[in-house]
């Protein structure tokens, strides 16, 4: 019977989500603070969800050669931007090998933008997390929230550097989201800006 009884209230996933989102609250008594303070554990619980998991340094088995003076990309970093991939076989329309290639490009750029910081591939990433287009072609799950993410996160990283039109990205990508998923994104974007290396531009 005990046994039973821990599996029936082990944490789930979601569970952990939110106890993890209390940690980022302050305490408050009045209804609207709780009001979002709520709203905020709920939209941290469904980016969660949506997230791939935090790839570990132990996992760095490269599984592909890289182009010429580029970094191999470990399995961990490819397997995180593999899941926000769609289907090219149901997506493609008669362009798979594209549909392929793009999804790759997509794959390369997440790697890039981690491991060497480079902020060109940052924006990509972000752009296409965005809408998951690729010249017509659906390759991605689109994701406004975790291109906030990344787009917060390279104006982070490199908040010396950010111009202009590094501003305007975030106010476009970030201003349609409401008050709690916005809050979210903020912390996925000081995980990510503390993964990426020095900003190569």
């Amino acid at each position: 019977m005990a046994f039973s009884l821990f599996l029936i209230f082990r944490p789930t996933p979601a569970d952990r989500a939110a106890e993890e989102a209390r940690g980022y609250l302050t305490d408050c008594a009045s209804a609207p603070c709780r009001t979002a303070a709520d709203a905020f554990v709920t939209a941290y619980q469904g980016a969660t969800a949506a997230e791939p998991p935090a790839h570990s340094p132990e996992s760095a088995a490269p599984t592909t050669a890289p182009p010429l003076g580029r970094q191999p990309i470990p399995a961990a970093i490819e397997a995180e931007a593999q899941s926000y991939l769609t289907d090219c076989d149901f997506v493609a329309h008669g362009r798979l090998d594209e549909c392929l290639t793009y999804q790759r490009q997509f794959i390369e750029n997440y790697a890039w933008s981690i491991q060497e910081g480079d902020a060109f591939a940052q924006q990509g990433v972000s752009h296409q997390l965005l809408d998951g287009n690729a010249y017509g072609i659906l390759i991605l799950r689109p994701n406004r929230l975790q291109a906030c993410a990344w787009a917060l996160a390279r104006v982070v990283k490199a908040l010396d550097q950010a111009n202009e039109r590094d501003m305007r990205d975030v106010e476009r990508i970030c201003g349609a989201l409401d008050a709690p998923s916005l809050d979210v994104a903020k912390v996925r974007a000081a995980h990510l800006a503390a993964q990426f290396a020095p900003t190569q531009r």
